[in-house]
């Protein structure tokens, strides 16, 4: 009997070492916190945002096949499943591919994530710099972590205009690669991909101006990372992880339907 109660004790103990694990407070940081759309309404505000986006005359979305939506789909039922305390959402992934060359991501409530060709078919070269890329906006899309501005309606907006609300401070965008890295993690995916989506963006500085039009933030977004990483044990991510089947057909798809 004492056998049996000392092994459902150790048990115990293993089950809640490992939920400690998950994201313990100190890793789910304040500053993140601080930002965090608490205001229902202003959540809808921001999800509106999507809707003037695409009334703009030279916006054309690239609508998806039921395959790549359903690789969609599992890749983010694995996120929110593994990562519980942190990607609270109920919604699924609502992911827009905007014809574009420009190199493009970006997300807004309710788990809307809107990504170029351009980006795809330019830089994406595997699976785990995707789901780095795509981890990051489902954060940030579940906990409503966007600045709060004042928008005023107009039926319209420029992709300028959406980036410039949507873009985070330095010192937020460093909170939430940590929080990716712990996400991927978690899901058994490639962690360490978070600095080579880093690294991307600022090797084609130029390409990428759109996105970060101050340089100088993504230098030092990659040198924090890389000094966390360090700080975990873990060299480098070359990016050369194999991808899968879906993956591949999703890239394909991209690239045939944007000619």
């Amino acid at each position: 009997m004492n056998k049996v109660l000392n092994i459902k004790i150790v048990c115990l103990v293993i089950f809640a070492s490992s939920c400690s694990l998950l994201f313990p407070k100190k890793d789910y940081p304040s500053l993140v916190k601080q930002i965090e759309m608490r205001d229902q309404d202003y959540k809808d505000q921001f999800r509106s945002l999507g809707d003037a986006y695409e009334n703009g005359d030279n916006v054309k979305l690239i609508r998806l096949s039921k395959r790549t939506k359903k690789y969609l789909k599992e890749v983010h039922n694995r996120l929110i499943k593994n990562n519980e305390l942190l990607i609270k959402t109920e919604e699924e992934i609502n992911l827009k591919v905007i014809k574009d060359d420009a190199p493009i991501i970006f997300s807004l409530p309710g788990q809307q994530i809107y990504i170029t060709s351009g980006l795809i078919k330019n830089y994406i070269k595997n699976e785990s710099l995707f789901l780095a890329a795509l981890t990051y906006e489902v954060i940030k899309s579940s906990r409503g972590i966007y600045k709060k501005n004042t928008v005023i309606p107009t039926g319209t907006m420029s992709i300028y205009e959406i980036l410039s609300l949507t873009t985070l401070p330095l010192k937020y965008k460093r909170e939430l690669n940590k929080l990716s890295f712990y996400s991927l993690k978690r899901a058994g995916y490639e962690q360490s991909a978070v600095l080579n989506w880093i690294q991307l963006q600022n090797k084609n500085a130029v390409d990428f101006s759109i996105l970060n039009s101050n340089r100088r933030v993504v230098v030092e977004e990659e040198l924090y990372f890389k000094k966390f990483l360090a700080g975990q044990g873990l060299e480098d991510f070359n990016g050369q992880s194999s991808s899968s089947p879906e993956f591949y057909y999703l890239l394909n798809e991209v690239k045939r339907k944007s000619r």
